[in-house]
């Protein structure tokens, strides 16, 4: 009965350990935690929040954002676009604004994997998970975003 107990014990604090390690990996809970912050240019103006997003089916990262700016316009932005605003609860969106307004749109029976590397490419970012080999249009210091989700 005491190898019992033991063995129980044993099984809990595994099951426990597992569940705190996956909770901190960033594929647990960190979804909610980012909708609705608040998105600044990178010259410090709000523009806009996170209304959704959208992770990546393999690794649980988060790839793609939509932001929504005001009178209702949305944009997908891949998670790579953005810093996040030491002791703030906002993000900054480190590529031109300007490119929003021609952003590709996503094309019927695309994935989300070939939506973000459309994206990805489009705003000249290195690939945000994974991936071994940034687009040839990427810059060399455009790294995914220094928070970690």
């Amino acid at each position: 009965m005491r190898r019992i107990g033991m063995l129980f014990m044993v099984m809990f604090a595994m099951l426990l350990f597992a569940a705190v390690s996956y909770a901190g990996s960033g594929k647990l809970g960190m979804t909610g935690d980012i909708v609705g912050m608040e998105v600044r240019n990178s010259g410090g103006s709000e523009i806009g929040e996170i209304a959704e997003v959208i992770k990546d089916q393999k690794t649980g990262h988060i790839s793609l954002v939509v932001l929504s700016k005001e009178a209702g316009q949305r944009f997908t932005v891949p998670f790579a676009a953005f810093e996040a605003i030491e002791g703030a609860q906002a993000l900054t969106l480190t590529v031109d604004e300007n490119l929003l307004a021609n952003a590709p749109e996503r094309e019927a029976g695309m994935t989300d994997a070939e939506f973000g590397r459309t994206l990805q490419e489009y705003y000249g970012l290195a690939p945000a998970w994974g991936e071994k080999e940034a687009p040839k249009a990427a810059p060399a210091e455009k790294t995914s975003p220094r928070m970690n989700y």
